[in-house]
């Protein structure tokens, strides 16, 4: 059975006994709130989290306070543990879980290049200038990063990194070298035409962040001959290794296996970017059928990853065999996203996926559990989004939470849907109306043991440049509260209306009840905020994050303007 937690009974003030001087909510008064069966983990970090969180003390006891007495159930970095998950994949649960066949797969070759052929493919050239909060602004270069600046009495830590040009995705790796963690960041040119199939080319860039001391550094940077739309890491590795699975803009799926070598640099002069050419790919998927098109991809198991194409067809490939397993139309238009949910109980016969479509309209598909090929797709329900907020190029925004069997996406313009796997009736909403609408969204994750599991943090970026953190648990409770639940603004960045390039950072974090108004800042240097590149068609189209992603206390977001902003959230 997955982890869930027990809504307290109406009216039940778990918290009205509760001393008022106490500043700390722990886990163990989680535990008894919410009468858990499975435990929320204990770890140090957790502590560090809400003793710290990288905020001032008055912003925290406030924080505390709407956490602890409002019948909340608290801001924590630990996630429970997903039995179910774990208990599938300790038993091969359906066969789906097995990694080793990891062995057999050959790593891509790389090639060592020069700058010439780097600049001769790319023009990662864009110059910022950028500034934090009220300090003084500084030229930022490409692949230039400048760190938070350092504040003994309201400490955080991060850095700002500019791309040169445009980030389009990321994602983090599940392998690790002792506190470093690998971040995969996939840019192009700025002035990039980005449709679904574009020509472009597009560069695969790794860094190397640490969780103890946010330090930074870029591993290598890879050239592509394609736009890599979505990456995915599988969501079971092996100790060694793990895959990654590129969905391109030639139509096509690529799938590397990812090692601890991969990430050494042989050759490379000390000081000297690290430069590849990709010489061969090994796994590469593509449809026989050159009118169908692959748009986008998610991984169903270890061995296998589900497809939806231009023309409406969803289908699945065995990464182990390489045969296409099945095609099947499922009468829909062009497909533009799809997540599917893990086959985690010894009863299922198939798995559901959440399908995103050139219709303006999302569905959740049951499709065969990959083993099992004999049951015919159904298409349970239809959900439909505003038809003038939506468009065909790389519209990513749902997610799937194994945790809530449920998946989130985004109801334009600031609500969120949750739509339950089990009773796709079941819909919950909910708005976050403090800021400008919702353009990205994303929840915390865990690798642990090669696993990837979820926490309880929901992330949310604002085409006004905000990024928000909430605690999901809090969204979705139906229980009765003297207050709305709170959401916090971990950052604002903003763009000058006078000054061409020139950016700067508000890391005034400031703790709102979800739904409250935006208070607007006397200083109009920091309520000025100007317009970029159109990526979407939303309006207005302001300054706005692209994609979030949290690894444990790292939060990473990637901007229009070609910046990355990476915090770790701890004291």
């Amino acid at each position: 059975m997955s982890a869930r937690v027990t809504k307290p009974k109406r009216g039940r003030k778990p918290n009205s006994k509760k001393n008022q001087e106490e500043e700390i909510i722990t886990t163990q008064d989680i535990d008894s709130e919410y009468e858990n069966n499975n435990k929320v983990q204990n770890n140090t970090n957790a502590l560090k989290f809400i003793q710290g969180n990288g905020l001032g003390q008055a912003v925290l006891k406030n924080y505390y306070k709407v956490q602890t007495e409002d019948l909340e159930a608290g801001f924590l970095p630990a996630h429970i543990d997903d039995l179910s998950l774990h208990n599938a994949v300790k038993n091969n649960l359906h066969e789906l879980f097995s990694t080793d066949f990891y062995e057999e797969i050959k790593e891509p070759k790389l090639q060592l290049s020069d700058s010439k052929t780097y600049e001769s493919n790319f023009k990662l050239d864009n110059n910022l200038e950028f500034q934090f909060n009220n300090n003084q602004s500084e030229v930022l270069e490409p692949c230039q990063a400048l760190h938070y600046p350092l504040n003994e009495r309201n400490f955080r830590n991060g850095f700002v990194f500019n791309t040169g040009g445009l980030p389009l995705t990321m994602a983090w790796c599940p392998l690790k070298n002792g506190s470093w963690r690998y971040l995969f960041v996939i840019i192009v040119d700025k002035n990039s035409a980005i449709s679904e199939f574009t020509d472009n080319k597009s560069l695969l860039t790794i860094l190397e962040v640490s969780s103890e001391t946010g330090e930074f550094q870029i591993n290598k940077q890879i050239m592509l001959d394609s736009v890599a739309k979505e990456i995915e890491f599988s969501f079971v590795s092996a100790a060694a290794s793990t895959l990654l699975k590129l969905t391109l803009s030639s139509g096509s799926v690529d799938v590397w296996k990812i090692s601890p070598e991969f990430f050494f640099n042989p050759g490379v002069k000390k000081n000297k970017p690290a430069i590849y050419t990709l010489e061969s790919r090994h796994l590469t998927f593509t449809i026989p059928n050159n009118q169908l098109l692959i748009t986008t991809s998610a991984f169903t198991s270890t061995k296998t990853f589900v497809f939806g194409t231009n023309h409406g067809y969803i289908g699945q490939f065995s990464i182990d065999s390489q045969k296409l397993d099945y095609l099947i139309s499922v009468k829909l238009p062009a497909i533009t996203h799809i997540k599917t949910a893990f086959p985690t109980q010894p009863g299922d016969d198939f798995l559901t996926s959440f399908v995103e479509a050139a219709d303006f309209s999302n569905y959740l598909i049951r499709l065969p559990v990959p083993n099992k090929k004999s049951c015919l797709i159904n298409v349970l329900k239809t959900y439909d989004i505003p038809t003038n907020n939506k468009e065909l190029q790389f519209d990513k925004n749902s997610i799937h939470l194994n945790n809530l069997n449920s998946f989130l996406n985004i109801e334009w313009p600031i609500t969120i849907k949750k739509i339950s796997i089990d009773n796709p009736n079941n819909v919950t909403k909910f708005k976050i109306a403090n800021d400008d609408d919702i353009n990205c969204l994303a929840n915390q994750i865990y690798y642990d043991d090669g696993k990837i599991s979820d926490g309880l943090i929901l992330l949310t970026g604002h085409t006004n440049g905000s990024l928000r953190l909430s605690n999901y648990l809090n969204l979705l409770t139906n229980t009765e509260k003297r207050v709305q639940v709170s959401t916090l603004k971990l950052l604002q960045l903003n763009k000058s209306v006078t000054t061409e390039n020139k950016y700067w950072l508000d890391l005034c974090s400031k703790i709102d009840k979800i739904g409250e108004s935006t208070v607007v800042k006397s200083n109009n240097k920091q309520s000025s905020i100007g317009r970029t590149k159109e990526l979407r068609n939303v309006n207005p189209k302001e300054l706005c994050p692209l994609k979030l992603s949290m690894l444990e206390n790292a939060v990473a977001s990637i901007w229009g303007n070609g910046l990355l902003i990476i915090e770790q959230l701890t004291l």
